[in-house]
């Protein structure tokens, strides 16, 4: 089980700046969602989202330090919801400021 929870927390790290896609994660560990979220939890001590959600912040705090990039591009790099990013990504989309 320590050797899937090690494989699973290596994919997690390849594809953190993406949309995690926990299924496909879990399809090529060969297992189900569930019971991957399942032995994440209890091996890990707190939920697969969690850990992703504190692994991009750690990431994102490391980039701030470097002065690599403004604030919302690294934000919006490490998929971190900030109510700012989504309205940047609004205007990107449509071209137009409010």
């Amino acid at each position: 089980m320590i050797s899937a929870l090690n494989r699973l927390v290596d994919l997690v790290e390849k594809y953190l700046a993406e949309e995690l896609d926990v299924r496909g994660l879990a399809a090529k560990l060969g297992t189900t969602e569930y019971h991957l979220r399942r032995m994440f939890s209890s091996l890990a001590g707190m939920p697969l989202s969690e850990y992703v959600r504190r692994r991009r912040m750690t990431v994102a705090a490391a980039d701030v330090v470097r002065g690599q990039d403004d604030l919302l591009s690294i934000a919006e790099r490490q998929q971190l919801a900030v109510a700012a990013v989504t309205t940047r990504r609004r205007v990107n989309r449509s071209g137009e400021h409010r």
